[in-house]
């Protein structure tokens, strides 16, 4: 990419986030909550765990309460005889899925092409983070100990690895037509 290129997909790539980040984690004075509270990201986010635990058919997991708003955190409970933790605001995956997103919306790529990377990158996105924290979960029964290190230096560093090789994976499809020839993209 020619240097113009690259500093123009570098200001639309901060914009695109700077704007998710007012939008989705900032808190909106006329709604007097972030968007990400008001839409249930989180809520849909502790669900799907819940959901894909209970799939899991573990011994464990036929005890995992039905996610609820928990006061005192401000985030969703998700809890077991053996285990308890909240998935708060930062766990959702919601970054990574911003990243994501502002990254596919700068690159010069067809619209089509641009709204099926979002659409694609969103859904394996929410269910990789699901599973990562239905991971979680099982650290937290078993290897109780463990659990705050593999939830700092693990798992989070997994979601964001995962949504930049979703993301490479996603200009080499855009990518791989135009090599060779001289098409434009709009």
């Amino acid at each position: 990419m020619p240097f113009n290129i690259q500093l123009r997909f570098l200001f639309f790539f901060c914009l695109y986030f700077a704007g998710f980040f007012l939008l989705f984690v900032s808190e909106i004075p006329l709604w007097g909550q972030s968007m990400n509270e008001y839409l249930g990201f989180t809520a849909l986010t502790a669900k799907l765990t819940y959901y894909i635990a209970g799939a899991t058919f573990a011994p464990e997991a036929q005890y995992i309460i039905n996610p609820e708003r928990f006061a005192t955190g401000g985030g969703y409970l998700l809890s077991s005889p053996l285990f308890s933790m909240e998935v708060l605001n930062g766990c959702n995956g919601l970054t990574a899925i911003m990243i994501f997103v502002s990254g596919v919306l700068a690159f010069p790529a067809r619209w089509w092409q641009k709204m099926l990377g979002v659409l694609a990158g969103f859904i394996c996105i929410a269910t990789a983070n699901a599973l990562r924290l239905v991971l979680l979960f099982y650290v937290g029964i078993y290897y109780h100990s463990q659990f705050q290190i593999v939830h700092d230096y693990f798992t989070q560093s997994f979601i964001i690895f995962f949504s930049t090789l979703l993301y490479a994976g996603w200009l080499f499809l855009v990518t791989r037509n135009r090599r060779g020839s001289d098409e434009k993209p709009v």
